[in-house]
């Protein structure tokens, strides 16, 4: 039988898990952000909800809702001769 309480606990799990969870997030994130450089709308699907909702400036400041726009814009988006590296800044993950 353990001496620790339920929120000692989840406290020492939490000092376990939450690095784990941060470093995939952020690793999705930039699968994410390589995907539109490259055109990927596969991986773009696959890593955004159905009903996102954003407003982009190819759509003249009006709200786009869904994955069609995004998918139609990254289907004739234009290929780069030499690849394109995206680089996160001092990303924060809050949890």
């Amino acid at each position: 039988s353990s001496s620790a309480s339920v929120e000692e606990v989840f406290e020492d799990t939490k000092r376990v898990v939450e690095p784990i969870v941060e470093a995939e997030i952020l690793s999705l994130n930039q699968e994410l952000l390589d995907s539109i450089t490259t055109g990927d709308s596969v991986t773009y699907t696959k890593l955004c909800a159905d009903d996102l909702t954003a407003f982009e400036g190819e759509a003249a400041g009006q709200l786009v809702s869904g994955l069609d726009f995004h998918n139609t814009y990254l289907d004739n988006a234009p290929v780069f001769a030499s690849p394109v590296k995206n680089h996160m800044a001092s990303p924060k993950v809050r949890l």
